[in-house]
């Protein structure tokens, strides 16, 4: 704990409790059955150790509109106040061989490294939390509600359109973007050949991931209403 400043305000939320949480209600009688692969990766850039938790319901994987998902919880914690516990619950795309995860979240928290915010009063909202989402997702229901609402055809002006008017692309990313659009041979993925509100939305989500790694948007500040933006626009 060398590298933390201000212990007066700070406190350790245990990565363990938070696991044995969502643990619980993985195996909870109502989803019992559900085939679950687990990973864990640490890491420590020299300031700080930073723990990820992924757990792949792998005999859940569907598809929307013919594209690949599976679904997936991510958790994050640091133990030397690189970042806030958070926990996320939604797809990931099968983009390549490491996926990419992708979307609005079906569920997501988050809780601050500092005293008087206690990770022991929140353990009780995060396995409802968890127990609903994963619930609601291999229930079948969110992924019909998914393809009804991404299966809508835009040309490709309506496309371009829709591409100009989003706050969350920088100008540089509007114009990669409107150049994969006109010119769909770019697009490296025969899922993303089809001009569906999916296709717009899945492709505005890996331009943001982009622009964030060459610096010219923070990853922090993309639109999580994204999808319904789009859908809004595409009406």
């Amino acid at each position: 704990m060398s590298n933390v400043t201000n212990l007066d305000t700070y406190r350790r939320i245990p990565t363990s409790s938070i696991i044995d949480t969502v643990e619980r209600a993985l195996t909870d009688d109502l989803l019992t059955g559900v085939d679950v692969g687990t990973t864990k990766r640490v890491r420590n850039d020299g300031r700080g150790t930073k723990h990820m938790i992924t757990w792949d319901l792998v005999d859940q994987t569907a598809y929307i509109n013919g594209d690949k998902i599976t679904p997936r919880i991510i958790l994050y914690n640091s133990y030397e106040k690189e970042c806030a516990l958070t926990l996320h619950i939604g797809f990931l795309r099968w983009v390549c061989n490491n996926g990419m995860f992708t979307g609005d979240a079906t569920y997501a928290t988050r809780i601050i490294h500092r005293v008087g915010e206690t990770c022991e009063d929140k353990l009780d909202e995060l396995y409802t939390g968890v127990a609903a989402a994963i619930q609601f997702i291999t229930s079948g229901e969110l992924v019909r509600q998914m393809n009804d609402a991404t299966s809508k055809r835009l040309s490709t002006s309506e496309m371009c359109l829709i591409a100009a008017q989003l706050g969350c692309l920088s100008k540089r990313s509007k114009l990669r973007l409107v150049e994969k659009i006109i010119r769909p041979g770019l697009r490296l993925r025969e899922e993303d050949r089809n001009n569906t509100v999916w296709t717009l939305w899945n492709m505005v989500n890996e331009e943001i991931r982009t622009s964030s790694r060459g610096g010219e948007v923070r990853l922090a500040e993309r639109n999580n209403g994204l999808l319904s933006s789009i859908s809004e626009l595409a009406a």
